[in-house]
């Protein structure tokens, strides 16, 4: 049975939105799109009550992106969710309208209720303008993403770019009122012909209320948003025990393996900080070598030599030359495109794996996430809880890394301790200490 299914764009987005369900329901599961139909290994068959889907469109045209969002909804519909949770990027990347239209169109949705902020991390909408920490996101590093670079931080402007349908913006002054005076605007904008509908939002407060209206509208609202706005959903239902037949007390015996393909420059000071603490061993892997196919017999020197190393250190796997910070900017990586780097990432981890086995498997950024998953065969990923707001901790199902722990953590995400709070999560686990 699934009472919740989450849609979002990219992995980790689904994993951080979708562990928000956890408290409330049995058992909560990360799934890419292309198993839905399929699920060989009966997935799907559990008592599943929350389902979490990734499509892995973010860096689609609006097109191309509309098009497998109708193709996903139309096989979400056949396992009759009784909610449906449209997770976008809380720093607004993607193809916003597009995808939301899909889904309300497949899925007989006549409004959206659209809130990406996430105020845990310092996501706020205010006056129509998307921050990041108080700073316009189109001003941020965000803009010179490599595939999905920001040049707009109007949220209404954004939704608008991709959409059909008419976009109208619910100021701060609204959001802050009473829910009388918030739903009184609400009606006068969906009256005069709006059908996205986005909210102003700089607390969890207003989120709570935004959810409250949306669940109670009259027309059939689809609440679209990132973690925050789920957080928020996620408590209109009761809590239940923590998921049985499955053992989250202990991490085994061994060492950890962290894939960090994310170019953000917060990722670069929480790897900086760990190393300082604790003695990680860092491998860096030169994009040439990851791109070209062509290359694989002097890449499988750098596997042998990342399974010895395994045996006797913990790990991270960085994009670069040493003593870069991370993976090499767009114009230092031509003629790779980044998409190739990162599917050659997920590749040489799979080579890793065949033949060591880390203690758990930490992987930092979307696309590095999805590209790592893809190449060792995950069928899903049965989600426990956050290690720390943001830090997915679940277990892998299927593939050659079945019953692996597995963490997962937007690039983005979390404070210059964020990866301290990891390694120690995982050291007590292994105590049996952290209940």
């Amino acid at each position: 049975m699934v009472e919740v299914a989450i849609i979002a764009d990219d992995l980790t987005g689904a994993a951080d939105t979708g562990v928000q369900f956890c408290p409330y329901f049995r058992d909560t599961v990360l799934m890419p799109y292309s198993n839905i139909s399929s699920d060989p290994d009966g997935v799907l068959s559990s008592p599943l009550q929350a389902l979490a889907v990734y499509t892995n469109s973010r860096s689609l045209n609006a097109g191309q992106s509309r098009d497998r969002l109708c193709a996903v909804a139309r096989q979400l519909l056949l396992l009759q969710p009784k909610h449906i949770y449209k997770k976008i990027d809380s720093c607004i990347r993607g193809n916003l309208g597009a995808e939301v239209e899909a889904i309300m169109d497949e899925m007989g949705y006549e409004v959206s209720f659209i809130a990406p902020a996430f105020p845990e991390m310092g996501r706020t909408t205010f006056h129509d303008v998307h921050l990041v920490d108080g700073v316009p996101v189109a001003l941020t590093e965000l803009s010179q993403d490599p595939v999905t670079p920001l040049t707009e931080s109007r949220l209404s402007r954004v939704v608008s770019l991709g959409s059909h349908y008419k976009v109208s913006h619910v100021d701060f002054q609204f959001v802050d009122g009473t829910e009388e005076v918030l739903a009184a605007e609400i009606d006068r904008l969906v009256h005069c012909g709006a059908r996205h509908l986005v909210f102003d939002t700089i607390n969890q407060t207003h989120l709570d209320r935004i959810v409250h209206l949306g669940l109670a509208w009259p027309k059939k609202a689809l609440l679209v948003g990132s973690a925050g706005l789920a957080k928020s959903f996620g408590c209109t239902f009761p809590r239940q025990p923590l998921p049985g037949g499955y053992d989250f007390e202990t991490v085994p015996a061994g060492n950890h393996l962290l894939v960090c393909g994310s170019i953000s420059e917060r990722t670069n000071i929480q790897l900086s900080v760990l190393m300082k603490t604790y003695p990680y061993e860092v491998i860096y892997l030169q994009p040439h070598l990851l791109a070209n196919s062509a290359g694989r017999d002097e890449l499988l020197l750098y596997v042998r030599g990342v399974q010895s190393a395994l045996s006797k250190n913990s790990l991270i796997i960085r994009i670069g030359d040493k003593g870069m910070q991370g993976i090499e900017r767009p114009e230092a990586m031509k003629p790779w495109s980044a998409e190739e780097i990162v599917r050659g990432l997920g590749v040489f981890v799979e080579m890793v794996l065949r033949n060591a086995k880390p203690a758990s498997l930490f992987l930092t950024g979307g696309d590095t996430a999805n590209a790592v998953m893809a190449s060792i065969g995950i069928k899903g990923v049965r989600l426990f809880g956050e290690i720390v707001p943001g830090v997915v901790h679940g277990i892998v199902t299927g593939g050659m890394a079945n019953g692996l722990s597995v963490v997962t953590k937007a690039g983005a995400f979390g404070n210059e301790n964020t990866l301290i709070a990891l390694h120690e999560y995982w050291e007590n686990k292994k105590r049996g200490s952290l209940k």
